[in-house]
């Protein structure tokens, strides 16, 4: 398999887990995860996104949890990477909207009330903009297209949050607002998690288990290169050897050495045993160089892995870093 092929594996493995992380896990990854920032941001800062939320997107959320038993907004509110904000205002103003989608599209009314108040509202921070400067500025932007949307958008620039959580076309239109889709939210919020699961694991599991594999691959290569270069290193000291000790023989000695050869190579069957013996050498190489081609195809995933694993766990802390500063710059 590829290193990209096991990058790609490898990062459809983490998305999963990410996604079956429980609360209490997710919060404790998160707080291990700012404990890092300062490091690398150069300042403190919450690796989460802080947004109002706008009645339209509340009751859009609400119809579809009714509608088809799922919403994106009530699966992700309890993220603690995710933090809502919203005026009093959206009380009453999303029920009687829930009122009239009941009244139009045949739905329960109870049932949907029954969904804000228990899965989408305990999850939502209620609070009045505090800030004169804020609703005067909310009042300049809003006021003559839609005053009902003032309390939100006054609450944005009060908190400092990141934006607002809106389908609503005057809030859209406005490019003094920084306004969210939920299908952005989702892939913020997944990014920071993935984020800090990715720095958790790594600094607390995932770095000693990768050194220690680099470092038993590194140190069982080095074995047998060691014992190669000990069997050449071996071979070429005999041979010289024994070209030294013939060239010290006086000539006459040599002369009869050389005979004696050339009588042991003529008699019959003698070249036909150093063939096979020659054979036997050269099988017994290719089976040696085949034994250690086997052991460095065994050892390639192991340093595959590793190298795979590094650069999701780069890739995916380095995405959150991105998001937090894209938040934080924009804020």
């Amino acid at each position: 398999m590829s290193l990209d092929r096991r990058a790609n594996e490898i990062e459809r493995i983490v998305g999963e887990l990410a996604r079956e992380v429980p609360r209490e896990l997710a919060i404790y990854l998160k707080d291990q995860f700012e404990k890092f920032l300062p490091q690398i941001l150069g300042h403190s800062t919450k690796a989460e996104m802080r947004v109002v939320l706008d009645a339209s997107s509340a009751v859009a959320e609400v119809r579809a949890f009714v509608k088809k038993g799922d919403s994106v907004l009530v699966r992700l509110a309890n993220e603690p990477f995710l933090k809502l904000y919203a005026p009093p205002e959206i009380v009453p103003e999303v029920e009687n909207r829930l009122r009239e989608i009941a009244s139009k599209e045949k739905l329960n009314f109870q049932r949907l009330l029954d969904v804000w108040k228990t899965r989408l509202l305990p999850l939502v921070v209620v609070q009045r903009p505090e800030s004169m400067g804020a609703w005067f500025k909310g009042m300049i932007i809003m006021g003559e297209r839609d005053i009902k949307d003032v309390p939100y958008v006054a609450l944005s620039f009060d908190f400092e949050t990141h934006g607002v959580i809106t389908q609503d076309r005057d809030m859209l239109d406005q490019p003094q607002i920084r306004t969210w889709r939920m299908g952005k939210v989702r892939q913020v919020v997944t990014v920071m998690k993935k984020g800090s699961l990715m720095f958790v694991a790594s600094s607390e599991l995932l770095f000693p288990l990768l050194i220690a594999i680099f470092q038993a691959t590194i140190s069982l290569l080095k074995a047998i290169y060691d014992f190669v270069m000990d069997v050449a290193r071996a071979i070429s000291q005999a041979i010289k050897d024994a070209i030294g000790e013939i060239e010290k023989m006086p000539d006459l000695v040599k002369l009869a050495l050389l005979l004696v050869a050339a009588w042991v190579l003529t008699r019959p069957g003698v070249m036909d045993q150093l063939r096979t013996a020659a054979d036997t050498v050269a099988r017994f190489v290719r089976e040696f160089i085949d034994a250690i081609r086997g052991i460095i195809n065994f050892l390639a995933p192991l340093i595959e892995i590793p190298i795979a694993v590094t650069l999701i766990l780069l890739k995916d802390i380095g995405e959150a870093l991105v998001e937090l500063q894209s938040l934080s710059s924009n804020a």
